[in-house]
């Protein structure tokens, strides 16, 4: 499995400095999401990003940025996916002109997962864990049939949603592609590259 992270939805300069510790520390994929920052504001933090570390790199905003930087993908968001010819036009843009960058989305139910036919490089499953209930799965099925589903889905799947230091080993044999942490890391007090390492090495052996 494959642990990646997602950028909190609003810090900036205090966040740079922890995410090149976290690439150093081996972070294969950050997902940024800042979806109140404009295209200045996140070329911004990009150019504040060293560039042998922009591979790693998927952005849910403003992806033209994508032409002009080396990045590892880009995520459309349900905003992105409303317009159907549009999200059809820039797939194809981009599977022109950036062929190896992947294209990731969010499944937000269940039934949408299932029914959904698009090849995606991987989707994420969000919320996977109730808030309610941190740890219960949010879809109030089994976790069988829940994994059952995961693996029966057309792209790879990762879990993404309330997923802390107290739940993320339930996500083992859930034929899932890996998880992604957010909150867990960046309300973390202590180093959080050093936790990053540990919990990726943890699930890097199940």
């Amino acid at each position: 499995m494959e642990l990646i992270v997602v950028s909190s939805p609003d810090k900036f300069k205090s966040e740079i400095p922890i995410v090149r510790d976290l690439f150093a520390a081996g972070l294969t994929t950050l997902h940024i999401r800042k979806t109140k920052f404009s295209t200045a504001k996140l070329r911004e933090y990009l150019e504040e990003v060293p560039e042998k570390y922009h591979s790693r790199i998927i952005i849910h905003t403003h992806h033209q940025l994508a032409y002009h930087y080396h990045l590892k993908g880009i995520h459309f968001t349900k905003h992105h996916r409303k317009n159907k010819a549009k999200l059809f036009f820039k797939r194809t843009m981009f599977h022109l002109r950036k062929p190896t960058m992947l294209m990731t989305r969010s499944f937000h139910q269940i039934e949408t997962m299932r029914t959904d036919r698009h090849l995606y490089s991987y989707a994420f499953l969000n919320p996977y864990f109730s808030r309610i209930e941190p740890m219960k799965n949010s879809f109030d099925i089994s976790n069988d049939f829940l994994a059952k589903l995961i693996k029966e889905s057309k792209s790879p799947v990762f879990a993404s949603g309330n997923i802390d230091l107290n739940n993320y080993h339930l996500l083992q044999n859930m034929n899932l592609q890996g998880f992604a942490l957010s909150k867990a890391i960046w309300k973390y007090q202590g180093d959080k590259a050093a936790l990053f390492q540990k919990i990726s090495s943890e699930v890097a052996s199940w």
